[in-house]
């Protein structure tokens, strides 16, 4: 059948709501970087919408189109139909953008499908108050140009379980992927938008969990080990005060010095850490041990002062100790919790 363009007609559907359905798959991550909040997503959504039985390209209708013939119609034609023209929000750098067009028939009805092909570097704010033992909720955030009056969102379903990310990479293995994404549907502010109206939008969310052993093993035993070695200096004689601070001094400026040659590998963040609360309660308790071998030059009762300091200092580095040891094991319980929910939550619902 010949497809017609007539260009004398104008039919305008601009200005009529209309159910738009999409359907995403997620197909690889990576270079995750937490320093700069970022991520690369090779990402692809099929959107799709009922074609009126006058469909339109700039006011022009197309007569006698159908699933087959679609492919007559020329590229500059397809840049004029109507679509909801679908953004992403959060893409900070575009690697490559790909979007082709065709013409499906469910239901007896013809559909315009856009499928687009997306490989970017997306952005986010990462929350790290729990690092090394966090994980992070990352999205990805489309949007239509179109307000809430013209578009409306669907998503559709297909299958048992939410759509599974069909690659993951991390050179590192710092981070494992839960498989499982999802998505909320919402509309922007009026009030933050020029025009006063209220736009679709769609958040697609999946979850990354990050491995700590190289910041235990790398890190936080080796800052254990140069807290735990304070206490030799108090193997020297209590009257030799010049030989224990040079013990202790060296000790501290040892973990000042750790702590700056790790700086790299520490998210840079206006905020304490878990890990950043440990280093620095470590050079406190050298501090600590500091004042210490100064006061017991000073003291009348030196071998009493000596013995009381000693169990003092114990009991602080034991409480420090036990403290973050109880907090690792509460922040590792929860987030435990909150994947097994997320990952729960998720299969029960329908595949995009």
């Amino acid at each position: 059948m010949e497809l017609i363009i007539n260009r004398n007609t104008a039919h305008d559907i601009n200005n009529k709501l209309k159910d738009v359905y999409f359907q995403y798959n997620i197909l690889h991550i990576d270079n995750i970087d937490t320093i700069k909040e970022e991520y690369l997503v090779d990402f692809n959504i099929k959107i799709f919408w009922k074609m009126l039985e006058k469909e339109t390209a700039e006011g022009r209708p197309l007569h006698n189109i159908n699933e087959t013939n679609y492919k007559s119609i020329p590229k500059s034609v397809w840049g004029d139909i109507w679509n909801p023209q679908i953004f992403f929000v959060n893409l900070s750098t575009q690697n490559f953008e790909e979007r082709d067009y065709r013409i499906e028939k469910r239901d007896h009805k013809l559909y315009v499908v856009e499928n687009i092909h997306m490989i970017g570097v997306f952005s986010q704010k990462f929350s790290l108050h729990n690092f090394p033992f966090d994980y992070q909720e990352l999205e990805i955030i489309i949007q239509s140009k179109r307000n809430d009056t013209r578009v409306n969102l669907v998503p559709v379903y297909k299958g048992s379980k939410i759509s599974a990310i069909t690659r993951f990479t991390d050179i590192r293995q710092e981070w494992s992927l839960c498989n499982y994404t999802d998505y909320i549907l919402e509309k922007t502010l009026s009030e933050h938008s020029n025009s006063g109206s209220s736009y679709p939008r769609v958040r697609i969310k999946f979850c990354i969990n990050r491995s700590a052993k190289y910041y235990i093993w790398n890190i936080i035993f080796v800052n254990f080990l140069i807290i735990a070695l304070a206490f030799t200096s108090l193997t020297v004689d209590y009257d030799e005060t010049g030989d224990r601070l040079n013990v202790t001094m060296i000790l501290l400026l040892t973990t000042i010095a750790f702590k700056f040659a790790t700086s790299e590998s520490l998210p840079n963040v206006p905020y304490l850490t878990f890990l950043d609360k440990y280093i620095i309660s470590g050079i406190s308790f050298h501090s600590l041990v500091t004042i210490q071998n100064a006061v017991v030059s000073i003291v009348n009762n030196k071998e009493r002062f000596e013995h009381i300091s000693f169990l003092v200092l114990a009991g602080i580095f034991g409480f420090i100790h036990l403290c973050f040891g109880i907090k690792t094991y509460m922040i590792k319980k929860t987030k435990r919790k909150v994947l097994n929910d997320f990952s729960s939550t998720h299969m029960n619902k329908s595949d995009l």
